[in-house]
């Protein structure tokens, strides 16, 4: 169960990235991240009352709070940055250190331990990923982390989508696409430890879109440009950006609820899958007009033998 949930939320996550990068077809200042957000507010907020929460622990609330800044703000916020410097491709494949960070982390303050066999899954995952990485073209992979945005009103470069990095450019790129996969980690074993206090999926993807809405409003607010995410973002509305801000709630809700039945690290793994299903999307809904390459077909095969064997331990 918890493997499926776990694909499920990198599937999720993988077809809210293409909508996005949909929805930006035409909106060159705005990033999306907003409505996202919002989206997942609206989403999420009912379901806190259409059926029996149980009673809130306060250590639980805050602890999911915190992670809301480390993932959907701060993660996300550097490895836009990461994107601008030495582009998307080279980005995303920091971000398979996520999961490494995971398991330092985890198994420092969590106590979670990881067999033989499952550090053997998690291997050939991880592997099957790094080598998908390095196929596609960069026009595919522009929408991978495209709801990493920071700034409401930040414009994206012409040439967000080049290969090409300036060699002066990369240091700097390194240091944010690493810092990106430190925070993800980070906020992952934040929110399993908020889910060990208050076990509850829809409380804990609630808050931390919370959380995650109140910083962008911030923000945008000291920033002085409160009436243009307004204007943005309502008049009129980006329904590709609303698409794609279901498809992000579904995937932090499943995403939640796999925590409850697995480690940590293992969880983090399956969410790397969503580069694969990032490349799926865009072929279905992008139209790229690019082949199946045979390397591609190689890690999506190495990817689900890891993930056999991830889940063969339970």
């Amino acid at each position: 169960m918890g493997e499926l949930l776990g694909i499920a939320s990198g599937m999720f996550y993988g077809l809210s990235s293409v909508l996005f990068r949909i929805g930006m077809r035409h909106r060159k200042n705005d990033n999306g991240l907003f409505m996202g957000v919002f989206m997942n507010i609206l989403l999420l907020g009912p379901l806190m009352f259409l059926f029996e929460r149980k009673p809130a622990n306060w250590k639980g609330v805050v602890l999911f709070l915190l992670a809301g800044l480390f993932a959907p703000w701060l993660a996300r916020a550097s490895m836009l940055r990461a994107v601008r410097l030495i582009g998307p491709v080279r980005s995303n494949a920091f971000m398979l250190g996520a999961p490494l960070v995971t398991v330092a982390i985890s198994s420092t303050f969590l106590g979670e331990e990881v067999g033989l066999l499952e550090a053997v899954g998690g291997c050939l995952v991880l592997g099957g990923l790094a080598v998908a990485g390095r196929s596609g073209r960069s026009t595919t992979a522009v929408g991978l982390e495209i709801e990493g945005t920071a700034a409401v009103g930040s414009e994206l470069p012409d040439d967000a989508g080049s290969m090409m990095a300036r060699s002066e450019d990369w240091p700097r790129g390194r240091f944010f696409a690493g810092l990106a996969a430190f925070l993800m980690g980070m906020g992952l074993v934040v929110r399993k430890m908020g889910l060990d206090e208050y076990s509850d999926p829809v409380a804990g993807a609630f808050l931390a879109s919370l959380a995650a809405l109140v910083m962008i409003l911030t923000e945008t607010t000291l920033k002085g440009r409160l009436g243009q995410l307004r204007n943005e973002n309502f008049s009129p509305i980006p329904w590709w950006f609303v698409g794609a801000g279901f498809a992000a709630a579904a995937a932090i809700l499943t995403q939640f609820t796999a925590m409850l039945y697995l480690p940590i690290w293992m969880v983090s793994v399956l969410l790397s899958t969503h580069g694969l299903w990032t490349y799926f999307w865009s072929h279905l809904l992008l139209h790229e007009d690019e082949e199946m390459q045979v390397r591609v077909l190689a890690a999506i095969l190495v990817s689900t033998i890891g993930i056999v064997v991830l889940a063969w331990p339970a």
